[in-house]
């Protein structure tokens, strides 16, 4: 009786063990997270002020290493992206404008983020693009048009 007692210790220590590395090692699935994947912006954070789009729409899309950000007024924001699904580093390259985003500040904030990102956190619902702990912009996903 002793016998398959500690028999039954050991097995569900086993599985907890295993359970635990599991749970540690699992990466991101990057592609299923981002390609293909349409997104629109809830908000950015600045520090402890959040800027909502109030009722217009920002759009992103990204494809196999490049990405496209819509403004409301049809201004788009290209550039390249890569992201490591064990780290959750997120970095964008090339980022430009293509048309005049001057005078909308919601556009300016996502081009820096877009610029200066570092991190990202979410799944296949949600995403925070991060230029830093308190500086992102949260992405909630859209049907895509």
């Amino acid at each position: 009786m002793e016998h398959i007692a500690k028999t039954i210790k050991r097995t569900i220590f086993a599985v907890a063990l295993i359970a635990g590395i599991a749970a540690c090692t699992k990466d991101d699935d990057i592609e299923d997270i981002f390609v293909d994947r349409a997104w629109t912006l809830t908000y950015i954070q600045e520090g402890g002020s959040r800027k909502y789009t109030e009722g217009k729409r920002y759009s992103m899309l990204f494809a196999d290493g490049a990405f496209t950000a819509t403004t409301p007024s049809g201004n788009t924001i290209i550039g390249e992206w890569q992201a490591n699904g064990d780290t959750r580093s997120f970095t964008c390259y090339n980022v430009r404008a293509n048309g005049n985003i001057s005078k909308d500040t919601i556009a300016q904030k996502m081009y820096n983020i877009l610029t200066n990102a570092k991190k990202y956190e979410g799944d296949t619902n949600w995403l925070r693009i991060k230029q830093q702990e308190n500086v992102y912009m949260l992405l909630g996903t859209a049907p895509i048009d």
